[in-house]
């Protein structure tokens, strides 16, 4: 009888570990979860996951991108022109920062942090909302030079009606950003 007791305990005790183990490792994943949703964008933005796979990571990583139009847009801020006393990394992590507060929520914007650039990835109704989504980005723009003295340049990709194109879309913010900074 004794054995069949400690049989039972032992097995109990084994279940209660591995829901605890269980209840650790869901509490990890929502601690890494910022972190996975970043490898997420870059590898999007790259060309990296497999269109089949997109969906899939989307609703393992909790992220909501309804479309039915997709665009990046890339904050590049000026490393030449810094506030008096400020070192560069703070005044990127100050951009995303605001970013994050005012950048509308229309675009249910998703930030990620991309080869010393802050880049956003926005669902949008129709196409033709790229023009709001300049304007906003425009004042955004002009909003950081008098916040935080910063000089941010925005670039914005053509949109595309599906994830597995959004390598062209960073591509295109890419180049806008080099546009600008070269034109002025």
């Amino acid at each position: 009888l004794t054995s069949i007791f400690r049989k039972i305990t032992a097995s109990l005790d084994q279940e209660h570990e591995e829901r605890q183990n269980q209840k650790l490792l869901e509490q990890y994943y929502q601690q890494s979860l910022p972190l996975l949703q970043e490898n997420f964008f870059t590898s999007l933005v790259q060309g990296h996951i497999p269109q089949e796979e997109i969906r899939k990571y989307c609703v393992s990583y909790q992220i909501s991108l309804p479309g039915p139009y997709y665009a990046v847009a890339i904050f590049h801020t000026s490393s030449s022109v810094l506030p008096q006393g400020m070192q560069y990394i703070l005044l990127v992590m100050s951009v995303r920062r605001l970013a994050e507060e005012k950048v509308s929520e229309r675009w249910q914007p998703h930030f990620f942090s991309f080869l010393n650039n802050l880049c956003m990835i926005v669902s949008l109704n129709s196409e033709e909302e790229i023009r709001d989504l300049t304007d906003e980005l425009d004042r955004f723009c002009r909003l950081a030079k008098s916040a935080l003295k910063a000089t941010v340049t925005c670039g914005i990709g053509h949109p595309c009606s599906t994830l597995a194109e959004m390598p062209e879309s960073y591509s295109g913010a890419r180049q806008a950003v080099s546009y600008r900074v070269i034109y002025g």
